[in-house]
């Protein structure tokens, strides 16, 4: 698989444990993104999807 690894740990939001430690949510200024798939998860996905667009 592949994973962001970025530069500046300032913009890391989130990350994920499987296998190894990476980012899975990075933001900075009016950009945001995710590397997981959350509409997966159903009503909790689709809860956090809600809370993403509301909040970014």
């Amino acid at each position: 698989s592949y994973y962001a690894d970025p530069a500046d740990e300032m913009v890391v939001v989130g990350r994920t444990e499987y296998g190894i430690r990476f980012a899975s949510a990075v933001a900075h200024q009016n950009v945001a993104a995710t590397q997981f798939h959350p509409e997966k998860s159903q009503a909790a996905g689709l809860a956090l999807l809600e809370n993403f667009v509301t909040r970014f």
